[in-house]
């Protein structure tokens, strides 16, 4: 499913892995944070969140500087749960 042509399939089976939790998909997970399509790499975020894959965070600083508005406002949600929490109610803060 990672290596699908169709992007829709990409994001659902990310959606899944992040439902399902299981560790063993990790590395397709980190690797969809650089896909070419914005809403694959959304949903790459949103999985390593809810995984709480810290070792994504070099990849979501650089997500950061996306083209698309959605991916970098995402990206930066998630470096902030990485780093004070789940709890977003702080208002936003530096990751740098």
């Amino acid at each position: 499913m990672a290596r699908d042509t169709c992007p829709e399939i990409r994001a659902a089976a990310l959606r899944a892995s992040a439902k399902l939790g299981h560790p063993g998909s990790k590395e397709w997970i980190l690797a969809a944070l650089r896909d070419p399509d914005s809403n694959v790499r959304v949903q790459s975020i949103n999985t390593c969140a809810a995984l709480g894959l810290r070792e994504a965070q070099g990849a979501l600083i650089e997500l950061l500087d996306d083209p698309e508005l959605w991916v970098s406002l995402r990206a930066e949600q998630a470096l902030e749960a990485f780093q004070f929490g789940v709890d977003d109610t702080a208002g936003s803060r530096s990751v740098a």
